[in-house]
């Protein structure tokens, strides 16, 4: 049997079609989040090692108590990559470090195949790391390519404080007040100057907004907490007190951006120009990246997929990149990327025989299953994925009585932007609103891209609920088998980052004859 090890696994969708297939063992798993841990141990075999943190991992111990690895497979979190100029949730994560943890795994086990999954942006120019000093010297010995970026940090005068300076001299971090402080005040100065939401904001939080203030040690900012406190006090709000708190949190985020540039020790100068301070920085690309730094070892080919191709009710587009090591008789993988599934399935195949079946609120209540008579008929779709008698995880969160009202206003196909600008009030900027939320999906066509479902508040074609998590996994081609763990809002994002399982099933066929070659 062929040795396969999971890594960053999640629920175990990109893993499923191995484990399903005679052929593969999965011998080690690597996931950090103990509910998709949970789901993956009670879907997988037992036998099987699992790993939570990828830093973590023993790869001399794995080879040597299990012997050469045939497989790695594994989806790295996409949230760490950058666009030189994004601000908006952080500049640098954490995750583009386990980007570059699942290549080490990969030059250390040094298997036969790998297997990574992503975001189809993957492969544009747009995905890139911050060249830094922790990575100069392997940038530098592979000539990885750099290009200039600049990551703005100010874009106009602020405050009675000089940001260039600040940045020259590395001292952010006596500007940066308590976290819990910034993020009440940013609260407040989200409410764009409306005095009934501020009111109704002060009404709950103002003691705690004072105490934070007293209780702040940084002394600078002495003369705009009075600002603030005497307009919480006396319950009047000037055009003074609004500029006032709109210059104090675009300073604080600029100090944070300072932060994140020193923290993660990148290469950067610093300038002005035309009042906008900024860092000079350099980025690389991920592909050229994994290029360079396997490229000597694999024939890697890769591509964006779409789901629909592949029998999955779903218009779901993936970047897949598959490296096949040189000494392999065939590293021709293009049967997979070429694959185009005789048919094409849409929700009704997928979930219409669910729709009488009435739904959970509580996740306790559906542990047991639904016992239902599997009634195929000529659906193609359900005899793949209705393999029990039972089915499970049919729950829904609990509905408001204005998500609702909602639900009956919109058609198939329709979305939150369809709605009355009366039934959009509670949204601050509904203008902003994805083309997603509120979606009530289309019977007699694929889904569009499965992501967390619950929080998108997608809506069934025909019944005014949400669409439940058992109706989530069989739109991403989870068998009914397969039971999901762990909260609700848990359960529907490991569904929402899986691998649709079909895919994967077809995937293991294609490695499995290229090393039986």
């Amino acid at each position: 049997m062929y040795k396969v090890i999971d890594l960053f696994s999640g629920a175990g969708g990109l893993s499923y079609g191995f484990s399903v297939n005679d052929s593969f063992k999965i011998i080690a798993a690597v996931e950090n989040n103990k509910f998709a841990q949970e789901t993956y141990k009670n879907n997988h075999d037992t036998n099987i090692e699992m790993m939570a943190n990828i830093e973590d991992v023993n790869y001399k111990y794995l080879l040597e108590t299990y012997g050469n690895i045939d497989v790695v497979v594994g989806g790295p979190p996409c949230q760490g990559f950058s666009n030189a100029n994004r601000q908006k949730n952080g500049l640098i994560s954490s995750n583009n470090n386990l980007v570059k943890e699942y290549f080490k795994a990969i030059k250390y086990l040094n298997p036969k195949i790998f297997v990574m999954e992503n975001v189809k942006m993957l492969k544009s120019e747009k995905h890139r790391f911050y060249y830094s000093k922790n990575d100069k010297k392997e940038i530098d010995r592979f000539d990885i390519s750099l290009r200039n970026e600049r990551i703005i940090i100010s874009e106009h005068n602020i405050f009675r404080f000089d940001i260039l300076i600040i940045a020259k001299k590395q001292t952010y971090r006596e500007y940066l007040v308590d976290e819990k402080l910034f993020k009440a005040l940013n609260t407040l100065n989200n409410k764009k100057r409306d005095k009934k939401k501020i009111e109704k904001f002060l009404k709950m939080n103002s003691g705690r907004l004072v105490d934070l203030m007293k209780k702040e040690l940084v002394t600078y900012f002495k003369p705009e907490f009075d600002i603030f406190n005497r307009a919480i006090e006396n319950k009047t709000y000037s055009e003074g007190f609004f500029e006032t708190l709109e210059q104090f949190v675009l300073f604080e985020k600029s100090m944070k951006i300072l932060k994140e540039i020193e923290s993660n020790r990148l290469i950067r100068e610093y300038d002005e120009g035309d009042d906008i301070v900024y860092a000079h920085v350099l980025s690389y690309s991920v592909i050229e990246y994994s290029d360079k730094i396997l490229g000597k070892d694999y024939v890697q080919t890769k591509n964006v997929i779409n789901a629909l191709n592949f029998g999955v009710p779903q218009k779901r587009q993936r970047f897949i990149l598959i490296g096949i090591r040189k000494d392999m008789l065939n590293t021709d993988i293009s049967s997979f990327f070429n694959y185009k599934s005789e048919q094409r399935f849409t929700v009704r195949d997928a979930i219409e025989d669910l729709e009488d079946i009435a739904v959970n609120i509580s996740n306790l209540s559906s542990e047991d299953g639904i016992i239902k008579n599997n009634t195929y008929e000529d659906n193609e779709y359900r005899k793949k994925v209705c393999d029990s008698k039972k089915i499970y995880n049919h729950v829904v969160t609990k509905t408001t009585d204005v998500a609702l009202q909602r639900f009956k206003l919109l058609k198939e196909g329709q979305n939150f932007h369809d709605l009355s600008k009366t039934m959009k009030n509670t949204y601050t900027t509904p203008e902003r609103t994805q083309n997603t939320i509120y979606l009530r999906v289309i019977y007699d066509e694929p889904s569009g891209t499965v992501v967390n479902v619950r929080k998108s508040m997608w809506i069934h074609p025909k019944k005014n609920r949400a669409i439940s998590i058992r109706e989530a996994a069989r739109l991403q081609s989870f068998p009914d088998s397969f039971i999901f763990k762990g909260t609700k809002d848990s359960q529907y994002q490991q569904i929402g980052n899986a691998v649709p399982p079909r895919i994967s099933q077809i995937l293991a066929v294609e490695i499995e004859k290229i090393l039986s070659e």
